[in-house]
């Protein structure tokens, strides 16, 4: 019987199709003979493999400002078998990718190879993480590097008004709000970064997440070269305490400059809190993507403004929203204005249904993707593992989405969208 391919009408949209449910996908945990805990996603059809060893090594770790993000930098500039260029050469020569990704809370060092290639490119990994020299040379590299980039950065209106944002609301010796300066990373030396590697790099403040195709050959080779080591430190959070700025509308102003950056935030609250979901859609609805309130009247009614947006940023210790936005100097206060005015619109006046919809549908489209492979799969893995996370919060999350109304957004609106608790900062 002949056989007839269908043919593709692409005239004709797809066909719409509910979201009825997002599940957290499976995953397994188990610990390495040094006792190291693994978290494993094993998805996906190619022999490739994602290892990401992470270490609690950030501000809240340091006893020096600066010091906790040089020393997450420079570990990939010399061990005590390699040099750097021999990192980056065998790293090239089997194909693999070496990343070290940090934050203000967290340092990672993280590895992809195929399967083939593994047994070379794990040793190489495990100096870089376990045996990290700092050498004099690439230390003075690098702060030289970062003293003529805070140089340019410090022209640049978004970049000080961000830094102001989180000085403005935690204070300039809070880890999360002091800003680095020439001299912080000036003052910064050797013996500073082996300090806080010493305390931090450790196996007893490490986790690993490992995704792609998992086999037991794969497992065997990861704890052959990272469970067999043992290093204890003695590194603890410190108690740091908040002191908020008591003005909260600050200007800084800079003659040279064509635009104004405008933020306008303040603290929150992270992920546990019974209202993170409930105003993650509000944030979505407000300023969180690109068909929200304040893309609709700023950028698209009064053209102020090529781009505005509402964040929330969830940080191991605590959150904060702010609303960013680059205009001409000359209309600063009108988008002040009409950023204000959304928000008391979100206040007093119910969320459409229609537009309720359509933003309960893009985020649930955004949290399907966000599940697509392995990679992206481990990612949300680690949110769950690093937040101590119960199962079924993804779940939990996905309900609050299906069935927000617009009266418990008001209510969101009215605790946290409030005109007096926010801080204002206008560079430019």
């Amino acid at each position: 019987m002949k056989k007839y391919k269908e043919v593709l009408n692409r005239a004709v949209a797809p066909p719409l199709r509910e979201i009825k449910s997002i599940q957290t996908p499976p995953f397994r945990s188990f610990h390495l003979d040094n006792g190291i805990p693994v978290y494993e996603v094993n998805l996906g059809t190619q022999d490739v493999v994602k290892i990401e060893v992470q270490f609690d090594a950030g501000r809240f770790r340091e006893k020096k400002q600066g010091v906790a993000h040089i020393s997450a930098s420079l570990r990939k500039e010399g061990t005590n078998s390699f040099s750097s260029a021999e990192i980056a050469e065998q790293t090239d020569f089997y194909g693999g990718t070496l990343q070290l990704p940090s934050n203000v809370d967290r340092a990672s060092t993280t590895l992809f190879s195929l399967h083939k290639h593994l047994d070379n490119l794990l040793p190489l990994f495990a100096e870089v993480i376990f045996h990290p020299v700092y050498p004099q040379d690439e230390i003075d590299l690098s702060i030289n590097n970062r003293c003529r980039g805070l140089q340019v950065d410090l022209t640049k209106p978004e970049v000080v008004a961000f830094r102001e944002m989180t000085e403005a609301l935690y204070g300039n010796i809070h880890p999360y709000g002091y800003n680095s300066v020439e001299e912080t990373y000036r003052s910064i030396s050797r013996e500073d970064l082996l300090e806080h590697y010493n305390r931090n790099y450790t196996t007893d403040n490490c986790k690993i997440f490992i995704s792609g195709k998992i086999t037991d050959a794969v497992r065997k080779g990861i704890n052959r070269h990272l469970g067999q080591i043992s290093r204890k430190g003695n590194g603890k959070s410190l108690e740091a305490i908040i002191t908020p700025k008591e003005e909260q509308q600050l200007f800084f102003p800079k003659e040279q400059s064509l635009q104004s950056a405008i933020r306008i935030g303040r603290r929150l609250f992270h992920r546990k809190h019974p209202d993170f979901a409930g105003f993650f859609v509000l944030n979505c609805i407000f300023g969180g993507f690109f068909g929200s309130r304040l893309m609709t009247n700023i950028r698209e009614d009064k053209g102020f403004t090529y781009n505005i947006f509402s964040t929330f940023d969830m940080l191991a210790h605590d959150g904060y929203f702010y609303i960013g936005t680059e205009v001409a100097k000359e209309v600063v206060e009108p988008a002040k204005r009409e950023i204000y005015h959304e928000m008391d619109r979100l206040i007093k006046e119910p969320v459409p249904g229609e537009e309720l919809q359509m933003v309960q549908n893009y985020l649930l489209g955004n949290m399907l993707t966000s599940l697509d492979g392995p990679f992206n799969v481990i990612e949300l893995v680690k949110t769950l593992v690093n937040n101590n996370l119960e199962e079924g919060y993804v779940e939990g999350i996905v309900d609050t989405i299906k069935t927000i109304h617009p009266a418990m957004l008001q209510e969101l609106a009215g605790k946290y969208l409030t005109r007096d608790d926010m801080y204002e900062i206008v560079v430019g």
